[in-house]
């Protein structure tokens, strides 16, 4: 659980999320989350583009764009949303 004593436990404790911190490309590139985010070269927009494309396939998308404790890696996770089905990219 997130900072709490009580309450549902996250989705990483039902192994339904995963975080990302970065990416080693083939040609051995790296490409970190933090490091990399901030600015507008072309590894920060790469991780824009795995973020905005991850919003497709997961229920939750959480990036340095929503809050500190996302600074250093995106959170991907498929929290069921009842009927509406509803998801978070941010």
């Amino acid at each position: 659980m997130y900072g709490r004593s009580q309450g549902d436990f996250s989705e990483h404790a039902t192994a339904d999320a995963i975080d990302i911190a970065g990416f080693t490309l083939a040609d051995g590139q790296r490409i970190s989350v933090l490091g990399d985010w901030p600015g507008e070269g072309k590894d920060a927009v790469f991780l824009r583009a795995v973020r905005d494309g991850a919003c497709d396939l997961f229920s939750t998308v959480l990036s340095p764009d929503y809050n500190a404790a996302h600074r250093d890696h995106f959170h991907l996770d498929q929290a069921e949303r009842g009927k509406t089905g509803w998801r978070a990219c941010r």
